[in-house]
């Protein structure tokens, strides 16, 4: 499937003249085809943590925090949005994270969930420049997302 998306972009883009930016969805093996198929047609890209899958962590973290349903959920992962669309780092949005799990007494599975998404926060930081690709007019995700209306206050 990426071989036949770089042929695709070849056949839209031979001069090599436009951004190529890759969403991926964080899998190593994925990025890792994505650069070779990128290197071996001497194609400069961007690759872009598809935003989807970091809500799905960040929904997972706040499952920990609060109850499934409830607009205490809900404003804590609009705020983490808000800081990520914002250009606050990964690192800071996983201390954010830390910081929540150490306030409240979590049992050993929250504990793990807790580390996974920090885990996949830090591991993709490099790929979770959103401020940067909104600004340069670069895809963060594969499907349309609606501007949020709500504000964003700390829980």
């Amino acid at each position: 499937m990426i071989s036949a998306a770089f042929a695709e972009g070849l056949r839209r883009d031979p001069e090599r003249l436009r951004r190529w930016v890759v969403l991926v969805d964080g899998n190593k093996d994925q990025i890792t085809l994505v650069k070779r198929a990128a290197k071996k047609a001497c194609i400069e890209i961007t690759i872009v943590l598809d935003i989807i899958h970091v809500l799905e962590y960040l929904w997972k973290a706040a499952h920990c925090f609060f109850a499934d349903g409830t607009k205490e959920a809900e404003q804590w992962v609009t705020c983490r949005l808000h800081e990520l669309l914002a250009g606050r780092t990964a690192g800071a949005i996983a201390s954010t994270i830390r910081r929540h799990a150490s306030s409240r007494v979590v049992d050993m599975g929250t504990a793990v969930t807790l580390d996974t998404c920090i885990g996949y926060l830090v591991k993709h930081r490099t790929l979770l420049h959103y401020d940067r690709a909104l600004a340069a007019g670069l895809p963060i995700a594969t499907g349309v997302i609606p501007p949020c209306q709500r504000s964003c206050r700390p829980v």
